[in-house]
């Protein structure tokens, strides 16, 4: 029994904790999300946020670039593999000339080579868009415990990213996986120092602001990929009045 019962030990902890929590209709797992992101926050307080800035600090501006450009090259086979899932024969063309030209002449996706050549732009794809496409628009907010805001649809769909990264294979040494996944996760953090700066500006509720901000996010990508309905994109000063920035 207990190998059944302490892996979920720590879910149950975070539902019974948040269990008298008052809930939006809107965001029908509010409770858990709080929990969830005050465990998330601390977290990144502690470790994310801080080797973020180290790696800002103390890398050439020029290498941070070659770093973002390489995984972004990576992640063309798995934006490749959703075009073709959803039949969007052209964009997989598109994906798989930016991936080719780059690997090919661009030292493996160091250098992005395709704007001066004029090759297409990149898009955004990956399997919470595929869920999308075959069907499961509307999906509810959720803080991943460890992964950040998502929505029940997109969590279950980052498993699915993770698995189609071709890192997640042709690495086979388990330390190299890891710092190969550190480097990764430091460097998304790291684009997000900015998005810091404004949000400790202002005096409001930091979980309705990042929920905010990601569903609306999450929609735009939604809508520019024709998945749902166009939306209208609110302000900064809309999501802050609706987190309570003008109190």
């Amino acid at each position: 029994m207990n190998k059944y019962f302490y892996p979920i030990l720590p879910t149950m902890l975070l539902l019974t904790s948040c269990a008298n929590y008052e809930k939006n209709p809107d965001d029908p797992y509010e409770s858990f999300n709080r929990v969830s992101y005050k465990i998330n926050d601390g977290i990144d307080k502690a470790i994310l946020k801080p080797l973020a800035q180290g790696y800002v600090k103390v890398t050439p501006n020029i290498a941070q670039q070659g770093v973002s450009n390489l995984i972004s090259n990576v992640n063309q086979v798995p934006i490749f593999l959703n075009d073709l899932a959803q039949f969007k024969f052209e964009k997989a063309a598109e994906t798989a000339s930016r991936f080719v030209f780059n690997s090919t002449f661009g030292l493996f996706g160091l250098l992005d080579l395709t704007k001066p050549f004029g090759l297409p732009k990149e898009h955004a794809n990956d399997v919470g868009m595929t869920l999308a496409f075959y069907g499961w628009e509307n999906s509810e907010f959720l803080v991943v415990p460890l992964l950040g805001p998502a929505t029940v649809r997109d969590g279950i769909g980052r498993v699915g990213d993770a698995v189609l990264i071709p890192s997640s294979y042709y690495i086979k040494d388990a330390k190299l996986r890891n710092i190969n996944w550190g480097v990764r996760l430091i460097e998304a953090r790291s684009r997000l120092l900015n998005v810091d700066k404004i949000a400790g500006e202002a005096s409001f509720d930091n979980y309705i602001f990042q929920r905010e901000s990601y569903m609306q996010y999450r929609k735009n990508q939604l809508s520019k990929a024709g998945l749902i309905e166009e939306v209208d994109s609110p302000s900064l000063s809309d999501i802050l009045n609706e987190s309570g920035g003008d109190k």
